[in-house]
């Protein structure tokens, strides 16, 4: 059963992208407003760890640089992509923030929209929170999961 949780954590990870919720503060803790947060979103972000919790179960990866393989991009004109390079693969999708620059809402290869939480953005951090409850061969699951991603 956890066999089955985690391998299909693995392909939320890979289908739900990361989105924005909750914009912290920059590097000298000044308040970032909706559009500075846009243009501060858009570029390529590599995963450099991700703490997942299932059902209280907490596991930590941390990603040394030639470990790293998720590469998020959000272009200026609302598209974006998840790449995986050594599977040769990447999922195409459109994101849109909240005027206040704290709500991100994904939609990945026309898939169900999904909202993350932006737990700290920087010009060089990115830092994305996702929470979801679902039913798995009928045991109910609480996934969070936290991703920290650094700037390519």
């Amino acid at each position: 059963m956890k066999k089955n949780v985690l391998s299909l954590m693995a392909l939320l990870m890979v289908t739900f992208f990361m989105s924005v919720s909750m914009t912290s503060c920059s590097d000298d803790d000044e308040k970032v407003d909706g559009d500075a947060a846009k243009e501060m979103l858009v570029g390529q972000w590599v995963l450099i760890k991700d703490v997942t919790d299932i059902n209280g179960e907490t596991d930590t990866e941390e990603y040394p640089a030639e470990a790293r393989e998720e590469i998020l991009t959000f272009k200026a004109d609302g598209s974006c992509s998840s790449q995986w390079p050594s599977e040769n693969q990447t999922d195409n999708g459109k994101w849109v923030l909240g005027d206040d620059g704290k709500g991100l809402t994904v939609t990945m290869d026309g898939e169900t929209p999904m909202s993350i939480t932006v737990r700290e953005l920087s010009s060089s951090k990115l830092v994305l929170y996702y929470e979801e409850e679902f039913e798995d061969m009928g045991d109910m699951i609480h996934l969070k999961s936290e991703m920290t991603y650094t700037r390519l």
